[in-house]
């Protein structure tokens, strides 16, 4: 069989070029602080993640909502680390279904939280290009599980 109708090739196609967005994301401008201060993704990223500990120890209760947002956008990196490596088993297909729906879980929070400091900050943190990117780059990594469940779900009913 030619790669060229190797039916994996467009799913790995999209899942190579989603890591290659996600990891170029990382060294882009993703978070503006204000008129000409941003902050790269991996640093929004470690603070993020590194965010987690604190949430669950000290909390603003007046902040408690959108430090949750910031916490569970923290963990879509890890998560889509878990997603790739499951995805080199097939064995392990139904576990690769739970870090991929936690992470849209996760990017949905990421996206409300800039709608909320939008909303209630003074001096609200805004997104860049690459978030956008982050964002993209993820939703093709998980696109080819989404594919999948839909061929399935199509067979089923047929």
């Amino acid at each position: 069989m030619s790669g060229m109708s190797d039916p994996r090739n467009p799913v790995l196609i999209c899942q190579l070029s989603g890591v290659c967005i996600f990891i170029a994301a990382f060294f882009l401008p993703s978070c503006g602080l204000g008129p000409g201060s941003s902050l790269p993704g991996y640093i929004c990223a470690a603070v993020a993640l590194t965010s987690t500990p604190q949430f669950l120890v000290h909390s603003n209760p007046g902040d408690r909502f959108n430090e949750l947002l910031a916490v569970l956008s923290g963990w879509v990196n890890p998560l889509v680390l878990l997603y790739l490596l499951a995805s080199l088993w097939k064995r392990l297909t139904k576990l690769r279904l739970f870090p991929a729906a936690a992470t849209l879980l996760c990017l949905a929070a990421s996206g409300i939280f800039f709608l909320d400091e939008r909303a209630h900050s003074s001096a609200p943190l805004s997104p860049l290009v690459g978030y956008y990117l982050w964002v993209a780059g993820t939703l093709l990594i998980l696109a080819p599980e989404w594919l999948r469940w839909r061929r399935k779900s199509a067979v089923s009913c047929a």
